[in-house]
C-alpha cells in the first residue's frame, strides 16, 4: 500500500492536511513503482508542476523514487523539481534510529540501506530482510517472530486458536516495532518477556517457517537485559536521562496546528539532541571504558543521529524556516553554529529569497520594495488632474535607503517572549499574516515552508487508525 497526505496553508493562515489517495500497490515495492503511483496521484489532482516538497523515512527507495517521479514528470513536458532540494527525511525516523543505537549500541544497524531494484522481488527482499534482522540477535529474532504472527490474518488466526486452546482466554496480539516510533522496539521486547511462554509454544508449532528464528534460554535473557524495564537496574540511569529529551521532541514533532510540527522543528531539534550526546560522550567515554556496553551505545547513537543531520544541507528549507522565526532570524545560527557555517547559512537564505522573489515578480504578486523610493523626490513633478495618487503624494517623496525585504526583515528588532508557554503558544503564521503587508515575499515562503511536516506523522497515523477492506 501506498498512502499519499497533502499539506497546505488556507487562506486563514492555518495549516492543513488531508489523505488524497491511499493506493494498492501491484508488484515490487520498488522506487519505479512507487513513483507510479505518485504520479498518477499528482496529475490526477492536477498539481503536477506545483509539487511542494516530499518528507519521507530514510529508505533508500525513497530518494530514488523522486528521481523516478520528476523523471516522469519531465518526460510529459512538465518542468519538474529539484530532487536533493524536496526531499526532506522524517525527523521521527532520525530519532528511531539515534535511539536504537542508544539502546542496542552496534546491533542497532540499518535494514533501510537495502538498495531495491527493479530485478528484486519482494519475496527475495522479504528473505534478506529476516536474514538481516536475524543478524541482530534476539531482538532480531522476535521482531521476525512478530512480523511473521502479524503479516496476514491467517497468521493472526491461528497465534490467537493456540493461545486460547492454552488459556481459554483472548490474547493480544504482539506489539511490532516501528521505525518510527523510538519506544515501540522496548514495547515489543516487553510483550516477549511478559508472553515468553505464549510465543514459544506458536514458534513450535509453526517451527517449519519460524526454525531459524525460535529464540533459545540465551536469546531470552539478552532481551532481558535490554528491556525497557530493566534499563534502569542493569544499564545506566544514564541511559533515561538522555533518552528523556529523544521523547519529549518525538511528541512535540507529532502535534498538528503548531510549527514545532512543521519543519522548523527539525534542525533546532537536531542540534539540541546532539549536544546532549556529545555531552554524555564527553561524560562516559573515557580511555578506561571506551570499549564498554555504555560507551559503544553513546558513541554508535551520535554517529548515526549525526549522519542524518549532515543530510539536512541538501535542502535550504531547514535553514530558511529558522531564519522566518521572528525569534531567530539569523541570530540562532550565531549563537548556536560554528561561525564557519555562518557563509552558507546566509546564501542558503538568499538563494531562496531571490529565487522567490523572482518567481512573485513574474506573476505579479509582489510589489517591489523599490517602488516607493523610486518614486519622483519632488512632489511638484505630480499633476494630480492627469495621476490623483493619495499614496504617491503622501510617501513617494521620500528617499530610503535601497535595501531589500531580506535585509530590512533582518534590520528589525528580534521578538523576545517572555516565558515558557508564551514561546511554545506563540504562532509563526500568524505573525506573518499579521506583517504580510510589509513583508509580502518572506511571508509567501513562510506561508509554504510552514506547511511542511516535520514528520511523516499523518502517513502512520493512517495506518495505525484505518481498516482497510480488499474486494475482490
Amino acid at each position: 500500500m501506498v498512502a499519499v497526505t497533502a499539506h497546505w496553508t488556507n487562506e486563514d493562515w492555518k495549516t492543513q492536511s488531508t489523505l488524497i489517495a491511499i493506493r494498492e500497490l501491484h508488484g515490487d515495492h520498488n522506487d519505479e513503482n512507487i513513483s507510479e503511483i505518485v504520479h498518477a496521484v499528482v496529475k490526477e489532482f492536477e498539481f503536477v508542476d506545483r509539487i511542494g516538497y516530499f518528507t519521507g523515512d530514510n529508505a533508500s527507495n525513497n530518494d530514488t523514487a523522486m528521481e523516478w517521479l520528476d523523471q516522469r514528470i519531465r518526460e510529459e513536458g512538465g518542468v519538474g523539481f529539484d530532487v536533493k532540494e524536496r526531499r526532506l527525511r522524517c525527523f521521527a525516523h532520525d530519532l528511531q534510529i539515534a535511539v536504537k543505537g542508544l539502546l542496542l549500541g552496534l546491533k542497532a544497524k540499518e535494514p533501510e540501506t537495502y538498495e531495491a531494484t527493479a530485478t528484486v522481488t519482494d519475496k527475495d527482499k522479504a528473505e534478506w530482510m529476516k536474514l538481516k534482522w536475524r543478524s541482530f540477535g534476539a531482538i532480531g529474532r522476535l521482531h521476525n517472530v512478530v512480523k511473521y504472527i502479524r503479516i496476514s490474518p491467517k497468521h493472526r488466526a491461528g497465534y490467537k486458536a493456540v493461545l486460547q486452546d492454552l488459556e481459554k482466554q483472548s490474547v493480544n496480539i504482539p506489539i511490532m516495532d516501528n521505525d518510527t516510533r523510538w519506544g515501540s522496539v522496548a514495547a515489543m521486547v516487553e510483550y516477549g518477556l511478559k508472553n515468553r511462554e505464549r510465543i514459544e509454544v506458536y514458534c513450535h508449532k509453526n517451527a517449519v517457517d519460524l526454525a531459524e528464528d525460535i529464540l533459545t534460554d540465551e536469546d531470552w535473557v539478552e532481551l532481558e537485559t535490554v528491556s525497557m524495564s530493566f534499563i534502569i537496574s542493569i544499564i545506566d540511569v544514564q541511559v533515561i536521562k538522555i533518552l528523556a529529551p529523544f521523547k519529549k521532541l518525538t511528541k512535540m514533532g507529532q502535534s498538528r496546528d503548531s510549527d514545532l510540527g512543521s519543519v522548523a522543528g527539525v534542525l533546532w531539534g537536531f542540534d539540541m539532541l546532539l549536544e546532549v550526546l556529545e555531552k554524555a560522550r564527553k561524560e562516559f567515554i573515557t580511555p578506561q571504558n571506551k570499549t564498554g556496553h555504555l560507551a559503544t551505545c553513546i558513541d554508535h547513537s551520535w554517529h548515526l543521529f549525526n549522519k542524518y543531520y549532515k543530510l539536512t544541507d541538501d535542502s535550504r528549507a531547514y535553514v530558511m524556516v529558522a531564519v522566518l522565526d521572528p525569534r531567530n532570524k539569523y541570530d540562532y545560527f550565531y549563537n548556536k553554529w560554528n561561525k564557519k557555517h555562518w557563509p552558507d547559512m546566509r546564501r542558503k537564505t538568499e538563494s531562496m529569497f531571490a529565487e522567490f522573489a523572482a518567481k512573485l515578480s513574474d506573476k505579479h504578486m509582489a510589489a517591489s520594495s523599490s517602488d516607493i523610493s523610486s518614486s519622483p523626490s519632488d512632489s511638484s513633478d505630480l499633476d494630480l488632474l492627469e495621476d490623483f495618487d493619495v499614496n504617491r503624494w503622501r510617501f513617494g517623496g521620500r528617499a530610503g535607503p535601497k535595501e531589500t525585504e531580506l535585509e530590512r526583515y533582518l534590520k528589525s528588532p528580534l521578538m523576545i517572549l517572555e516565558g515558557k508557554k508564551a514561546n511554545i503558544e506563540f504562532d509563526c503564521l500568524a505573525w506573518w499574516k499579521a506583517n504580510q503587508a510589509e513583508y509580502l515575499i518572506l511571508s509567501r515562503i513562510a506561508l509554504e515552508l510552514y506547511a511542511i511536516p516535520g514528520m511523516s506523522a499523518e502517513v502512520e497515523r493512517i495506518f495505525s487508525g484505518y481498516f482497510f477492506c480488499f474486494i475482490s
